[in-house]
C-alpha cells in the first residue's frame, strides 16, 4: 500500500503558502488516488476549486515515480 508522507517537503514539494502541511483532505486523497493506480490505468478525481488539485497531482507523480505535466486555465 502506498501512503502519503506527512509533509509535502518529504516529496520535495514547496507549497505556495510556504507552510509545510497538506491542506484538509489532501493526504487522504493522495493516498487513495496513488493506490487506485495499482489496479487501474486511468483514475479520475473530482475535486472542488481551491482544493489543491495541482499539488495532489504532483504528489501522486512523485510517489509513483512518474513524470508529469500540469496545466491549468483560470
Amino acid at each position: 500500500m502506498i501512503v502519503c508522507p506527512p509533509k509535502p517537503s518529504d516529496l520535495g514539494i514547496v507549497t505556495a503558502d510556504g507552510k509545510d502541511v497538506w491542506w484538509k483532505g489532501q493526504e487522504d486523497v493522495i493516498t487513495e488516488i496513488a493506490n487506485a493506480f495499482t489496479d487501474h490505468r486511468f483514475v479520475l478525481a473530482n475535486m472542488p476549486t481551491g482544493s489543491g488539485k495541482t499539488i495532489v497531482a504532483v504528489a501522486i507523480g512523485r510517489l509513483l515515480g512518474l513524470s508529469s505535466v500540469s496545466m491549468t486555465h483560470t
